[in-house]
């Protein structure tokens, strides 16, 4: 990807950004036999995303998904699962400046590694992201009289290419592949009123970055274009990931009264760059409780949530990177070092919640309106982030038919 940035301060500009989304979706299924149904459900999304300030980056961005699956009864207890993923993702993305008196100001940066940077500059720049994604899973389930267990195992390569340019010229700004395995369990169980979910998960991510060398020339009619002279892995990266997760609802009436989640999870990110050696590294732990209680108000519903958690790194930030090249030293001193002292941080967060859902105001219509908010703290000592706190919030209104 690529970041618009200034050059003076290398961190995020100001917008006003509008954003319009379109979401379509459907699924059907049918029952073979006895023992068989199949089924397959399909998404369609596209969005579109306009900043009207300088530099005015527009997105218009398109994302197809198609889920075929089916399920094998093998008892009256047991059933297996198979699934298919196929996703198509296409995103045109064109920054422009309006007002060409500032143009000097403002460039884009494609990120090839660690630190390190090509920049652009311009009236304007173009990019097209394609990718495509395919995966597999497989399912199991048993359902006893008191216990049920749930496994899930998936498989997914993802591909993606951007190709910076129009029709004057055309500049591959890098191949991006990823794959991801993903295990999941998930034991339930009933204790008198009180219902139990014990939930493991485990997660491996592996990805690759091919980067183009290329250099500019003219063809016979003097039009500039690039042309690729080699081709080169010149990052890796690999995410671990596990968890574990409790929860404990007590039911009144068959629903949900009051819930409480325990979590506790593990993660290690390690980042290599070629042919540099350059690397960073960081573990983290990580543990979080979050309670919600629902409220019935004559015919109406009110849930309010709580939640708070902590993050601490087990091991140190790990950072080797060769002495950065003029062009690049203010960019890793600005960006690259700053992003990973944050992310590799100790942290806590603190949420709070809630939903209320109206059913006598309209017949054959529920009222929702829900609001959210969070709060994250930054533990570090990274000077730059003395002041690293972050707010969150958000509220909504749906109607449910």
């Amino acid at each position: 990807p690529f970041i618009l940035t200034d050059t003076l301060r290398y961190d995020s500009l100001t917008n006003d950004a509008d954003r319009e989304s379109f979401i379509l979706n459907g699924g059907v299924a049918y029952q073979v036999t006895d023992r068989i149904t199949v089924g397959l459900s399909t998404n369609y999304s596209v969005a579109t995303k306009a900043d009207q300030s300088d530099p005015r980056l527009q997105s218009n961005a398109a994302r197809t998904t198609v889920l075929p699956g089916i399920d094998i009864s093998l008892g009256a207890r047991y059933s297996l699962g198979l699934s298919g993923l196929v996703e198509i993702y296409h995103e045109d993305i064109e920054s422009s400046v309006q007002d060409n008196l500032i143009t000097e100001h403002n460039n884009v940066y494609i990120l090839k590694a660690l630190g390190i940077h090509e920049g652009k500059d311009g009236l304007g720049y173009k990019r097209r992201y394609d990718g495509k994604l395919f995966g597999a899973s497989m399912q199991s389930s048993y359902t006893g009289k008191e216990i049920k267990d749930y496994t899930e195992i998936s498989f997914n390569m993802n591909k993606e290419n951007a190709l910076d340019g129009g029709t004057s010229y055309q500049y591959h700004g890098g191949d991006f592949s990823q794959t991801t395995i993903k295990l999941n369990n998930r034991l339930h169980f009933v204790t008198n009123s009180l219902v139990h979910n014990l939930s493991l998960s485990a997660k491996m991510e592996s990805s690759k970055g091919l980067w183009y060398n290329q250099k500019q020339i003219k063809d016979n009619w003097g039009q500039k274009n690039y042309q690729v002279l080699s081709q080169e892995i010149i990052h890796k990266e690999s995410n671990l990931s596990a968890g574990i997760s409790y929860r404990i609802d007590k039911t009144r009436n068959g629903l949900t009264n009051f819930s409480t989640i325990i979590n506790a999870g593990f993660s290690n990110v390690s980042v290599n760059q070629y042919p540099e050696e350059n690397h960073a590294d960081y573990s983290k732990i990580n543990a979080g409780m979050e309670m919600k209680k629902r409220f019935h108000i004559s015919s109406d519903i009110l849930e309010v949530h709580v939640s708070g958690s902590y993050e601490k790194a087990i091991n140190p930030l790990d950072i080797s990177v060769a002495t950065p090249k003029p062009a690049d030293k203010r960019f890793y001193r600005g960006y690259f070092l700053p992003k990973y002292e944050y992310l590799a941080s100790d942290s806590y967060s603190a949420g709070l919640g809630f939903s209320y859902y109206n059913s006598s105001l309209m017949d054959n219509c529920t009222i929702r309106i829900s609001g959210n908010g969070s709060f994250r703290g930054y533990l570090g000592d990274y000077p730059a982030f003395c002041d690293g706190n972050r707010v969150y919030s958000d509220i909504s209104v749906g109607l449910i038919f």
